[in-house]
């Protein structure tokens, strides 16, 4: 990974990301440069930190150097899911949670002439044996069928759970029990969820838009390095249910399916219309004057269509990275959906129960408007004070807990930074 930073420095630093800064001061302490540059392995374990980067589509020799480091070849697919379509771009996460000993022996033996400015900086690592958690439980809203995760090095700990709320990903049978899992445990909010430890070799798969997830990594010798790609499996063909000239609208916005097959020679496009209005295929809808939120999404025809024949739609290979150039593969920081009152509620309400409620709440330790209480057989979320709808529910802190404090946008529920 040195070697290939070294290359490539551009392509790995800009999407650089600090998911957990662990007791680092900051997080220009954990830039590209510091992880994988000119310091040695040893210099940077100096405590826990948990990183990301995205290496773009649009930058080809990079990602050729990673996917040869993937233990299926260099195109970057595994075996099993070679008849997939991929986003272009990719992800690399790089994780460290150093035993006791281990990082003490590095703060200790560290150059005075090249760190003596950081060291004053950062407080000497204290103990830190308890796994380091990533981002906060959560569920991605996002249009691929899954994402792949190779542990090139070390390991990492998933806790996943099913998300009720994903009616389509589930179909026909309904969300899973995973109680009966060789995987599974129960939280302290009575919810089952699967703990699965991925090591180094191991390939993990899994639909976050249908899994709430999150996490951690043990403490460990070994630095924890995955590289994960978001992939489509294949659509299910749709045929022409009669004939249709070029130009007609196919498919009404209410009857496109969740993903349509792909060609290098597409008879169909997906195109915004305004109410009644006709589709010029060559751009033009004389609809200036119409409200956009008017508008709907229609699968229209590229040429004359007979009854019966496949339908497809351009294939994106050459802007494949579009979901991770805006990030959707991993949403910004904000507040977790369920963390955020939907209705006005009374002191005393109970507004979730279970494995609805979020495993980690914000705190507030002036005016929290939340508890977290055992009612019979239930963990329920209930009011301490009047609620209103949309404001981000809160508890109290538990003593003794250190918490990092933030400001949140109580309209929108993003992180202020």
């Amino acid at each position: 990974l040195r070697r290939l930073y070294a290359q490539n420095t551009n392509a790995y630093s800009k999407k650089w990301a600090v998911e957990n800064r662990g007791n680092y001061a900051s997080d220009d302490e954990l830039g590209a440069e510091s992880i994988l540059g000119g310091c040695s392995h040893e210099t940077m374990r100096n405590g826990p930190y948990y990183v990301s980067t995205i290496i773009e589509g649009r930058d080809h020799a990079a990602l050729k150097g990673l996917f040869e480091l993937l233990p299926f070849g260099g195109k970057g697919v595994p075996s099993l899911l070679q008849s997939s379509r991929h986003d272009g771009g990719c992800w690399l996460f790089i994780g460290d949670n150093p035993p006791d000993d281990v990082a003490a022996e590095s703060f200790t033996n560290r150059s005075v002439s090249s760190a003596s400015e950081t060291n004053k900086k950062r407080k000497r690592p204290g103990p830190h044996a308890k796994a380091l958690a990533g981002r906060a439980e959560h569920v991605d809203e996002v249009e691929h069928s899954g994402t792949w995760h190779m542990q090139l090095s070390g390991s990492k700990t998933w806790l996943i759970r099913p998300n009720s709320g994903a009616v389509e990903d589930w179909g026909g049978d309904g969300c899973p029990d995973v109680s009966e899992s060789e995987f599974a445990e129960e939280t302290e909010r009575k919810a089952w969820r699967l703990n699965i430890k991925v090591e180094e070799g191991d390939l993990f798969i899994l639909n976050t838009r249908a899994w709430y997830h999150r996490t951690e990594l043990e403490s460990s010798v070994d630095i924890s390095a995955s590289v994960a790609r978001d992939f489509y499996l294949p659509a299910k063909q749709i045929y022409a249910h009669k004939d249709i000239e070029r130009g007609d609208v196919v498919l009404d916005e209410e009857e496109l399916p969740f993903d349509i097959p792909r060609s290098d020679s597409p008879n169909c496009a997906l195109a915004e219309v305004f109410n009644d209005t006709s589709y010029d295929i060559d751009g033009n809808d004389h609809a200036e004057d119409i409200e956009k939120d008017e508008c709907s999404i229609v699968l229209i025809s590229l040429r004359n269509l007979k009854k019966g024949e496949a339908l497809t739609i351009a294939s994106e290979e050459n802007d494949g990275d579009s979901h991770l150039a805006d990030d959707r593969c991993n949403a910004p920081d904000a507040v977790d959906p369920r963390a955020i009152c939907r209705q006005s509620a009374k002191k005393g309400d109970i507004l979730l129960r279970n494995e609805e409620i979020p495993e980690e709440l914000f705190c507030s330790p002036s005016d929290p408007s939340c508890e977290v209480v055992e009612v019979g057989d239930d963990v329920v979320l209930r009011t301490l004070r009047d609620i209103s709808e949309g404001e981000v529910m809160s508890v109290a802190p538990t003593e003794g807990v250190e918490y990092e404090e933030i400001e949140v946008d109580v309209e929108t529920g993003e992180l202020i930074t």
